[in-house]
C-alpha cells in the first residue's frame, strides 16, 4: 500500500471517531422529557358527592341524632347502614329542592321501632323534580298475615313524596315492612325495584312508568301506575296491577281485580273471587281467570274488543269471559259471554 493511501485511510478513520464523539456527547446532553399535565377529571370533580352520615337518628349519642335534611341540590351518599330508632325520617329533602341524586351504595335504611310510625324512610316535603335514588334498601318491622292482616312498626313509608317527583327515577331499591306504601312517587320512573309486606306496593300514577318491579304480599294494592312493563303485583285487596297501560305483566288479588288496565298486552290477571283480568278498551294475548263458580265472579272481562285473550272460572255460575268483541278467543270452564254476532274466529 502506498503512502497516499495509507494517510488517506488514517484521515477517514480519524474522521469517523470524530463523528462519534460529537454524536454521543450529544445524547448525553438531552435532557428527559417532561410528563404531560392531567387532562381528566377525577370523579369528586365531575361530580362532587356530598356523604350522608350513618348512625341512629333518634339516638342523642349517635353520629346522626336527627333526620338528615336536604336543603339544596347536589349527590349524596351513605357511607353505611343507616338505622332510625324513634319515630322520624331517615332522610329528608325540602319542598322545591331539585336535583338531587341519593346513592345507597347497597346499604340499608332501617326502622328498629316496635310501634306504629309516621314517618317515611326517605321523605319530600312538597314537589320536586329531577330526583335519583338508587342501589339499597329500606327496611322496617311491619308484616303481612297469609290473611292480609297488616301488623303495624316502624316508618309509615319507604320513598313517599307528598306531591310528584317529575322527571325522577328510583332504581334498584328494595323496600319492605312499611305501614302504608313501600315507594310513593307520581310522575317518574320507578324500575327494578321490589316491594314487600307493605300496605300498598308501588304508587306512580300522573304518568309514571313503572317496569321490571315486583310487589308481593302487599295488604290492600300491589302497584298504581300509568304505564306498566314486565311488572308482578300481588296483593291480599284492592287491585294487583291498576294502570292505564299494561304490557307483558301479571297481577294477583284474592278479593279484587287481579289486574286493571285499559289496555293491555300480554299479561295475566288472576282473582280469587272477583276478575282476573279487566280491560277497559282492549285486550289483546291476554289470560285472564278467576278461581270461583259463583255468578259475578269473571275470569276476562274486557268492555271493548278481546285480541286472541283467554278467560276461564271455576265453571258453576261464574263467567270465564266476557267481551264485547271477541276475536280469535277460547274459554275454559264457566261461562261465555259474548254477544253472538261480535264473536269472530271463534
Amino acid at each position: 500500500m502506498t503512502t497516499h493511501h495509507l494517510l488517506r485511510t488514517a484521515a477517514f478513520t480519524l474522521t469517523v471517531c470524530l463523528l462519534n464523539s460529537v454524536t454521543l456527547a450529544a445524547q448525553g446532553l438531552l435532557s428527559p422529557t417532561a410528563a404531560p399535565s392531567p387532562t381528566m377529571r377525577t370523579l369528586t370533580q365531575v361530580e362532587p358527592r356530598t356523604p350522608i352520615p350513618v348512625g341512629i337518628p333518634g339516638d342523642p349519642t349517635a353520629i346522626t341524632p336527627a333526620s338528615y335534611v336536604i336543603r339544596k341540590s347536589g349527590s349524596y351518599y351513605l357511607t353505611g347502614n343507616l338505622t332510625v330508632a324513634t319515630n322520624i325520617a331517615g332522610i329528608i329533602v325540602n319542598d322545591g329542592v331539585n336535583d338531587v341524586s341519593i346513592d345507597l351504595c347497597g346499604f340499608t335504611l332501617e326502622s328498629t321501632l316496635d310501634t306504629p310510625g309516621t314517618a317515611s324512610a326517605i321523605n319530600f316535603n312538597g314537589s320536586s323534580m329531577r330526583i335519583r335514588i338508587s342501589n339499597g334498601s329500606i327496611i322496617s318491622k311491619s308484616t303481612v298475615s297469609d290473611t292480609g292482616v297488616l301488623t303495624q312498626k316502624g316508618f309509615f313509608n319507604g320513598i313517599f313524596a307528598v306531591s310528584v317527583l317529575l322527571d325522577s327515577h328510583i332504581s334498584g331499591v328494595r323496600v319492605t315492612g312499611m305501614r302504608d306504601t313501600g315507594i310513593r312517587c307520581s310522575g317518574g320512573l320507578v324500575e327494578n325495584c321490589h316491594v314487600s309486606n307493605c300496605f300498598v306496593g308501588i304508587d306512580n300514577f300522573n304518568e309514571g312508568i313503572t317496569r321490571h318491579c315486583t310487589a308481593r304480599d302487599c295488604s290492600s294494592g300491589g302497584i298504581y301506575t300509568s304505564i306498566v312493563d314486565t311488572c308482578q303485583g300481588s296483593t291480599y285487596s284492592g287491585f294487583g296491577v291498576s294502570c292505564d297501560i299494561a304490557v307483558n305483566s301479571i297481577g294477583k288479588s284474592n278479593s279484587s281485580f287481579g289486574l286493571y288496565a285499559t289496555t293491555a298486552t300480554s299479561c295475566r290477571g288472576i282473582s280469587t273471587s272477583s276478575i282476573g283480568l279487566f280491560a277497559l278498551g282492549t285486550a289483546t294475548d291476554c289470560y285472564g281467570v278467576v278461581f270461583s263458580n259463583l255468578a259475578g265472579r269473571i275470569g276476562l272481562r274486557v268492555s271493548g274488543t278481546a285480541n286472541t285473550c283467554y278467560g276461564t272460572s271455576n265453571g258453576g255460575a261464574a263467567t270465564a269471559l266476557k267481551a264485547d268483541i271477541a276475536i280469535g278467543c277460547t274459554s275454559g270452564p264457566g261461562l261465555l259471554d259474548v254477544p253472538v254476532a261480535k264473536r269472530f274466529n271463534m
